[in-house]
């Protein structure tokens, strides 16, 4: 295991994928919902609740785009390593390996 990670041949992201999606998205979620009540609350404290209430839904609907980047970035990233582990495979066809 040790070598594995003093080693280069593998890369470690792929094993860690999902967790690292989960954990993005758990904050995005977080600090979406934080927006939102945030803006909201600005909105009362400064007898603006119609601001407050465009702040909410502005908040919601960037955590959405978030989401949706977050995936994409993800998945670009998987992409990358699939693409290594192919040209990988190549490599040792020729070499005979």
């Amino acid at each position: 295991m040790l070598e594995k990670l003093l080693k280069f041949d593998e890369f470690i992201f792929p094993q860690v994928t999902k967790i690292i999606y989960y954990i993005g998205l758990v904050l995005i979620a977080l600090f979406s919902v934080l927006g939102a009540l945030g803006a909201l609350f600005a909105g009362i404290a400064q007898n603006n609740f119609g601001g407050g209430l465009v702040g909410l839904v502005g908040a919601l609907i960037g955590g959405a785009v978030g989401v949706l980047v977050w995936r994409i970035t993800v998945e670009l990233w998987t992409v990358v390593f699939s693409i290594h582990d192919i040209l990988k495979e190549i490599r040792d066809r020729k070499t005979g390996l």
